[in-house]
């Protein structure tokens, strides 16, 4: 699941960035769905292997690692979309279809996330594989 999220996340993105402007609310309802289900499908498995390869004397401060992480998640995301919608002219929209152009770029430049995700993902899996099966220390 660590491995398939991130490309559900980039299916979905991607789609969002095409069919916004079309005004295909269904596929941009199914492009929502899709990113959804991969943060959802990715993260808590992603916690579970952090908590699996950590030494057992550092777990306690795993955990709240993991909830800042998601939170700084949010923090930072949620600057980064708003930058790119005011640098795509958000602020100073009137119609619908400029709104539409704007969500387009917002969606086509956060793309490079779960481009990211997906190879931190892998990379992820491939060093920690041998240490799943080691023994408890």
């Amino acid at each position: 699941m660590i491995g398939v999220g991130p490309l559900f996340m980039l299916a979905g993105i991607a789609l969002l960035a095409w069919e916004l402007p079309a005004g295909m609310i269904p596929l941009v309802i199914v492009g929502q769905v899709l990113m959804g289900a991969g943060i959802g499908m990715g993260w808590p498995h992603l916690g579970a292997l952090l908590m699996a390869v950590v030494p057992s004397n550092e777990r306690d401060v795993v955990g709240p690692f993991i909830f800042t992480t998601q939170t700084l998640a949010a923090v930072f995301g949620t600057a980064i979309a708003g930058m790119v919608a005011n640098l795509a002219g958000l602020a100073e929209t009137v119609s619908a279809a400029e709104i539409a152009a704007a969500g387009a770029w917002l969606f086509g430049v956060l793309i490079v996330v779960p481009l990211a995700t997906c190879l931190m993902a892998w990379k992820a899996l491939r060093l920690t594989r041998g240490q799943l099966s080691r023994p408890e220390e």
